[in-house]
């Protein structure tokens, strides 16, 4: 009695040729043996091979710009888009070439962001976000002017 794993089928030409299988997971494999002249064999299944998409489309990525009172705390605001729908966010602030405060944010989806940081005083500074896709695409580095100012009395 043949294996379940390796079942003999007609080919179209005639002569029997081997199917293997293989599970994977929740998905079955199926190994399609090519016949002497080189075309697939015809086994009453498709025959359409399997194509692995590949993505070659690095992320997207926009820093917006801000003049802000100085506070505790402020919102960095940045998007980020790519075609596979996430990417891994990477911001930073410098100051001249010296880089204040850098910090990766993980996994995001596409769309609108902020990030939360403590400006250490009055001043202008850049404020840069980098991104990542799954696939180890690399967004360019948008840096943009970011003011911070006195506070407003009131």
């Amino acid at each position: 009695m043949a294996s379940p794993l390796n079942r003999v089928a007609p080919d179209a030409d005639g002569p029997r040729m081997p199917r293997r299988f293989r599970q994977v997971g929740a998905v079955v494999l199926v190994a399609i043996a090519l016949s002497v002249l080189g075309g697939a064999s015809a086994y009453g299944g498709s025959t359409t091979p399997l194509v692995a998409r590949t993505d070659h489309t690095p992320p997207q990525v926009l820093a917006m710009s801000s003049v802000t009172p100085l506070a505790p705390q402020i919102r960095l605001q940045y998007r980020i888009w790519d075609d596979s729908g996430r990417a891994s966010i990477t911001a930073e602030v410098r100051r001249g070439t010296t880089v204040l405060d850098r910090e990766s944010l993980g996994e995001r989806r596409m769309g609108f962001f902020y990030w939360d940081w403590r400006p250490p005083r009055i001043g202008t500074y850049k404020f840069c976000i980098s991104a990542t896709d799954a696939a180890g695409n690399k967004s360019r580095v948008d840096c943009t002017l970011l003011k911070i100012i006195r506070p407003i009395k009131g």
